[in-house]
């Protein structure tokens, strides 16, 4: 009795936070009858692929339905393993957005949740770093703080572009640009000499 009353409480909880933007934090009982019945919902689901001697398909998809629980937003498309990180595997979402794990993580039960973005001010500051290795003179650089701009992008990255100088090899004022790309794990730089 005390199973069938937590699951109208869980489907009541569930329901209205449909009809409202406020996110509801389940109680362990709730998150657990959620797991079940997202079990039954997903017995049949085929779209995991990956799969090693590490992570077979049940664990991938026993883990992604855990994933769900905390990240009710995210409806899965498929789950994937990464061609960039070794033991890394993704869940995606019909919103295209990316949830990471790992093997480790899965071992240790630890749940994953959507990247989140930098600051601007860091996502910034870790543009000007990445420009600082890649310059002849690094003392000489100077940000142009009204040719800069940080535009989020998918998957917790943040994208900057910024104008700058700073000196070349012969010790001549160069002015340039630059795009980062930054977040958990990401860094990339593009830097283009301005004429």
């Amino acid at each position: 009795m005390k199973e069938a009353s937590s699951l109208f409480v869980l489907l009541f909880v569930l329901a209205c936070s449909e009809s409202t933007s406020s996110q509801i934090v389940l109680t362990e009982e709730e998150k657990l009858i959620q797991a079940e019945l997202l079990k039954q919902e997903y017995a049949n689901f085929k779209s995991i692929y990956g799969e090693s001697s590490k992570a077979t398909k049940k664990d991938l998809k026993n883990y992604m339905i855990n994933v769900i629980v905390e990240n009710p937003e995210c409806i899965p498309e498929y789950v994937d393993s990464s061609i960039n990180a070794k033991n890394t595997y993704y869940l995606l979402c019909s919103n295209l957005e990316k949830i990471y794990w790992t093997v480790n993580d899965m071992q240790n039960n630890q749940v994953k949740g959507f990247a989140k973005h930098l600051d601007d001010s860091k996502a910034i500051s870790y543009c000007e770093s990445l420009i600082s290795e890649e310059l002849t003179n690094p003392s000489t650089f100077k940000r142009k703080t009204f040719d800069t701009s940080v535009t989020k992008v998918k998957q917790g990255r943040s994208q900057v572009y910024m104008g700058f100088s700073a000196k070349n090899g012969i010790g001549m004022d160069v002015n340039f640009k630059a795009r980062c790309l930054v977040g958990d794990g990401v860094a990339e730089i593009q830097m283009f000499e301005q004429i």
